[in-house]
């Protein structure tokens, strides 16, 4: 709804605008808590709700996650976990099984139905097209699958209405996020590249222990 009202599009799953990427987060947390009470501008992502939930639990994880708890920032609102945030939306070409419509069958819901115009904008490989997202505070870069690529300037353009991905005088911030976003996808890669070689030696072994998480604390 909020991104009907403000773009005319009903579809927002590979869309990375701040209308729909950041949300708003308020805390309460547990009395006698050191806090700073105000609003913060650090960065976060939603997976830092569970570490943040698990902190104040006195909980440690059992498993490979990777939020980071928002602790601190209670503490200094000035204080940063992260110098980025990442976001994910859309699919690759021919994953039908990733939309809403190819669910409903080959013919997809009919007319008659309510997420009908939603679903059905869904079924072109090149308008659900997926988008990875960057941003840190001022820069986001958009790296889309058919090169179409984004990249905004928060500062003086807060309605990302310009595209500046060809400028010369943001190459060098546009190679940063780039490089940054590259590190990003290795970071998780090689998390699910050890999970499948484990996986693997279960097959072969199958009195191999249990899948040992914490091996592959990242």
């Amino acid at each position: 709804m909020e991104f009907l009202q403000q773009n005319h599009q009903h579809d927002n799953w590979y869309i990375q605008e701040d209308c729909l990427t950041k949300v708003p987060l308020l805390v309460k947390p547990p009395k006698g808590i050191e806090i700073d009470p105000s609003i913060s501008d650090s960065l976060a992502e939603l997976v830092d709700f569970y570490a943040t939930a698990m902190d104040f639990a006195g909980v440690t994880s059992d498993h490979t996650h990777f939020g980071k708890s928002l602790r601190p920032v209670l503490k200094d609102r000035s204080a940063k976990i992260r110098d980025y945030v990442f976001c994910e939306g859309g699919r690759m070409p021919g994953e039908e099984h990733c939309d809403e419509s190819h669910i409903n069958g080959p013919a997809g819901s009919p007319p008659s139905f309510v997420y009908w115009p939603r679903q059905t904008a869904q079924r072109g490989d090149d308008t659900h097209l997926k988008g990875t997202m960057i941003f840190d505070s001022r820069y986001k870069y958009i790296m889309r699958q058919d090169d179409s690529d984004e990249f905004y300037d928060l500062q003086l353009d807060s309605q990302e209405k310009t595209n500046r991905i060809h400028e010369a005088a943001y190459a060098g911030e546009i190679t940063r996020l780039e490089r940054q976003m590259l590190k990003w996808y290795g970071h998780e890669w090689r998390f699910w590249e050890l999970c499948i070689q484990d996986a693997l030696e279960r097959f072969i072994n199958p009195e191999k222990d249990s899948f040992p998480f914490d091996r592959y604390r990242i």
